[in-house]
């Protein structure tokens, strides 16, 4: 248990949900959402190359269960949006996502803080930035922006999603999250790869993120789900084809700000 109140929704309510080496998973009963404690330190992921051991040149060169949440988050776009839309992902990484999306017509462009992700997104053909929201955001109006394996990097998500909000009203918002309540951290919560305790402050489920989005003027739409990648393939596919059960989940909401 924490002494202090849920910094969502101010509730008391709460659990110890894994304990890992070094830290604990802690999670609020009441809106759901989860935190690390005790919490990461600064880190400069200018210096952090997060797909490099992958080895991929292009989307076909990735894991399959990847590439599949990949095409999911592109059509779950392209059936919400206007042709050549223009679209910014904050985190692009090397473009995967954007790679898809400028082949469906769309304009694109990112912000990425890795020295070295940014410049292969670059090297693709991607107007990618180098550096952190908003420092580096291009001067054009944005009709929609994503957020993939972001937002639990932000130590205070409320005023980064507000920042968003101010500059980009009435764009669609996509956050690609993984869950922490689906199949494969139920069944191996002490060795699911994807708490990254050491630079991740939260840990969020649809439930309570689509809380948080409400609570900034951002109204959820859609939710979908898919699986991160997994040496178990058919357990985790699994998990992504029974609702509420795959590892990972988009969330598509409108800033009505």
């Amino acid at each position: 248990m924490t002494n202090f109140s849920c910094p969502f929704c101010s509730s008391s309510q709460q659990k110890t949900i894994v304990r890992l080496s070094k830290w604990n998973i802690v999670a609020c009963t009441t809106c759901t959402n989860a935190w690390t404690v005790p919490p990461p330190g600064a880190i400069a992921y200018e210096h952090e190359d997060f797909h490099s051991n992958f080895g991929a040149r292009d989307i076909a060169d990735l894991p399959t269960q990847w590439q599949t949440a990949l095409k999911m988050q592109a059509n779950l776009l392209e059936s919400h949006m206007r042709l050549g839309a223009t679209i910014l992902e904050i985190g692009c990484g090397e473009g995967f996502l954007l790679r898809l999306l400028s082949q469906k017509n769309f304009s694109v462009y990112g912000i990425e803080a890795s020295i070295s992700s940014s410049k292969r997104a670059r090297d693709a053909g991607l107007d990618v930035r180098t550096g952190y929201f908003p420092d580096v955001v291009p001067d054009v109006p944005f009709d929609g922006i994503i957020l993939s394996q972001v937002l639990e990097h932000i130590a205070d998500p409320v005023s980064f999603l507000n920042a968003i909000a101010r500059r980009a009203p009435g764009a669609l918002l996509l956050n690609i999250q993984t869950n922490y309540r689906g199949l494969m951290p139920r069944l191996f919560p002490s060795t699911w790869y994807a708490w990254v305790p050491e630079q991740h402050f939260w840990h969020f489920t649809p439930k309570g993120l689509s809380m948080i989005l409400r609570s900034t003027g951002i109204e959820p739409l859609v939710t979908e789900y898919a699986s991160l990648v997994h040496g178990n393939r058919r357990l985790s596919q699994l998990g992504a084809w029974i609702p509420t059960l795959g590892d990972q989940f988009h969330l598509l909401s409108r800033i009505n700000k």
